[in-house]
Formats: C-alpha cells, structure tokens, sequence
C-alpha cells in the first residue's frame, strides 16, 4: 500500500483544506519553513507532497523541478503519484491536466464521499480508484446521518450536483443531495460501472431501482425453464444426437438475411431484394471446442460440431462428449468442457433469448455467456456471474447451422 509523506508548513491552515479519501494513507508532518531541509527530505522519500497556502507541490525523483497543483485535484495528483508516479502520467499525456494560474488542475465536478475510517471498502489497500475526489470522514455508527451528510454536501462547491457517496463497509449508498430518503445501495462490484453511469446522466437514482427491477426479471427468465425444447430454424424440435455448428448472431448480417425478400416487390432498388452472401463475411464468427476450452473462429472457417442432452429437464449443450460449464481455477471466466456434469453453481444450460435466437447462462440464472469484442470479426468468450456483466453486458445470442 503506497503510503503519503505530506508536508505542512505551520503557516499552512490544515483545516482549511478540503480532505480527500487518500488523506487514509498519509502521514501529515508539520514543519517549521525556517528550519525546513527541502534538499534532504528529497535525499529521503523517492515521492513527497509539501503544502503551501494556495497550491501544493509535488516532488518525485524523477522529475527535477517540482510539480505546482491545485487543491482541486488533490486525490487524484495523489492517485497518479502512488500508481505510476505523476511524472510518468504528465510525460506519456496519460491524463488530461489543465493549467490554472500556474497550477495543474483536473476541470471536473468532485464526488463528495463520507467515509467510515474504521471500516470502508474504498479505503481497501488494493482499491485504486477510491471512489471520491473529497471526503469527509466519520468514526461511529451513531454518525452515520443521511439528513446530515446531505447538509453537509450542499454547502460544498465544485461538486457533483444532486448526489453524494457513503461508504461503510462493503455498502456504497448514493444519496440525492436534496431528497437523502432517496438513496442506492450497491455493493464494489458495481459502484465505478453506477457511478459513471450517474456522472455521464446515462440514468438517475429512481433509474437504478428500475433497473433493478429488470435484472430481476431477466434472472426470473434465465432459469431452468420446464418443459424447453430445442428446436431447429423452422421451428421443429430436435432430437438428441443431432449435430449442429453454433453461430454467433451479428445483427448487421443475420437481420439482413431474415429479411430477404421482405421489401417491396415494386421497388427494384430495394436493397435486400438480391442477397450477396459476401457481405459482413467479417463479421461472421462460430464457435469451436479447442483442448477443452471453447473460442471463437471466422467464418469461413468450419466450427466444432455441436449436440445436446437433456438430463433431469435441464438441456445442456454438448461437443465430443463433454459437458460445458462455468470455468474455475486457470479457466476462471471461460466456457469450459467436461465428461461429468459440473455442480450445480457452474452449469450452462440452452435457453431461447426473446428475439428467438439461443443463449447460454446459468442452471440457476445467475450468469451467462458474453463475448468481449476487440475487433468486428475477433472476440473473447466469457462465462462470467458477476453482476456488472448480468447487469450492462448483453449475452451472446448463437444460431443453430446445419
């Protein structure tokens, strides 16, 4: 854990400057401006912060003049310097400083977070992102006030407007500045995807309990449902031990093949009345099984052949006689096969998304199977339960190919 050497001058008013959640992990030495070694203490500490009444400099070996900052972007100088070094952020341009009256400064609205010292995730050692620019601390339960805490962050200035943070524990609670009974609670898994979703007013507070109520009922939906049958294009089901390659659905070139023939008979420009079965060939990818693991290939490459069974009602998709599941270990995140049945927490069972076309989650609807795309035809295959995925990532739809 990076710890902070901060220096203070005696005529330098500590209270009059605004904490910030990496204020956790400094020690604040107050010094006498007549007395002070600046060329030692730079001998001493590879990286130190020495304050001064309308600005702070930041020393790190290796840079040989001083970075001037503004107070502003305190929390984050102090982020880079602990990361990286804030030498390395400003010479690669890792980040976008502005100058203010000589100062480096970070143009943005602060988060204001309430921090419980005792206990709060965000002042976890392995946590980078801190989650706030300012902080205000407090040390028992008793403290904790909404009502409060809401006072407080009106009277504050280059803020965020209309809410703030609370963090105790694992619990990051986001409150309306003006209405405290109105507050989210998240757990760290999700807190920097919401946060940045509520900076960029993608969504509001009332948003997020809706949406909430929405992975509930996507959940609801992805579980083990009675009674499916897996069935071919036309709509007639299969039987076991029919082999199929899996496709993953691309919109862009799937859409236009469902709607050929679909225009207006009279408009000869009509665009899907001739199909070019070259078009968007980049973006055509299958599935295949290679040493266990499953990846994708382009198309035209020929992908693995596919089956399923069905055992105690739940259709599990299989290839070469194995199962597939939730990876763990060194497969943690991938879609991994079998010859047993995995445990209950890591099945993947065949369900039909809305639209008609297949995806592949969990037994028990807690997680499915996505693909991170790093170009048009290239991508990653993820089995993932983690709720930012179950909650922003859209599942990977697959079509059955004879």
């Amino acid at each position: 854990m990076t710890k902070y050497t901060i220096y203070v001058p005696n005529y330098v008013d500590l209270k009059g400057i605004q904490t910030c959640p990496l204020d956790s992990r400094a020690e604040f030495v107050t010094v006498d401006p007549e007395t002070f070694d600046l060329d030692a203490k730079r001998r001493k500490h590879s990286k130190f912060i020495l304050f001064e009444k309308d600005h702070f400099l930041v020393y790190e070996k290796q840079n040989p003049e001083p970075f001037k900052c503004s107070y502003h972007s305190r929390n984050h100088v102090m982020y880079c310097m602990g990361y990286l070094g804030l030498t390395m952020f400003i010479s690669h341009n890792l980040v976008k400083y502005e100058q203010e009256d000589g100062c480096l400064i970070l143009r943005h609205p602060r988060l204001l977070v309430f921090i419980f010292r005792p206990d709060a995730e965000c002042l976890d050692a392995k946590n980078r992102s801190c989650c706030g620019d300012i902080a205000e601390f407090y040390d028992t339960v008793e403290e904790e006030d909404f009502d409060k805490f809401a006072e407080i962050a009106r009277t504050k200035e280059s803020c965020v407007e209309g809410y703030f943070v609370v963090n105790r524990g694992q619990e990051y609670h986001i409150v309306d500045t003006q209405n405290p009974s109105l507050r989210y609670t998240c757990s760290p898994a999700i807190k920097d995807g919401v946060l940045s979703r509520l900076g960029q007013n993608i969504i509001t507070i009332q948003g997020l309990f809706d949406e909430d109520k929405k992975l509930l009922e996507r959940r609801e939906k992805a579980k083990c449902a009675a009674g499916f049958k897996l069935c071919d294009n036309q709509g007639v089901p299969l039987s076991e031990g029919a082999e199929f390659e899996l496709e993953i659905y691309n919109e862009d070139y799937h859409g236009r093949k469902d709607n050929i023939g679909g225009g207006n008979e009279d408009d000869e420009d009509d665009e899907y009345d001739e199909y070019d079965e070259d078009v968007s060939v980049d973006y055509l990818v299958a599935m295949e099984l290679h040493k266990d693991v499953i990846s994708i290939c382009a198309i035209p490459l020929e992908g693995s052949k596919f089956g399923f069974t069905v055992v105690d009602g739940i259709t599990y998709l299989t290839s070469q006689g194995c199962y597939f599941g939730f990876g763990e270990g060194d497969h943690a995140g991938s879609l991994v096969a079998s010859p047993e049945i995995p445990p209950k927490d890591r099945r993947i069972q065949i369900q039909y998304a809305e639209d008609g076309n297949i995806v592949l989650s969990g037994w028990d609807g807690s997680g499915a199977i996505y693909c991170d795309w790093l170009k048009a035809s290239c991508g990653i295959i993820m089995a993932s339960t983690k709720e930012a995925h179950m909650r922003w990532s859209k599942p990977l739809k697959l079509v059955i190919k004879f």
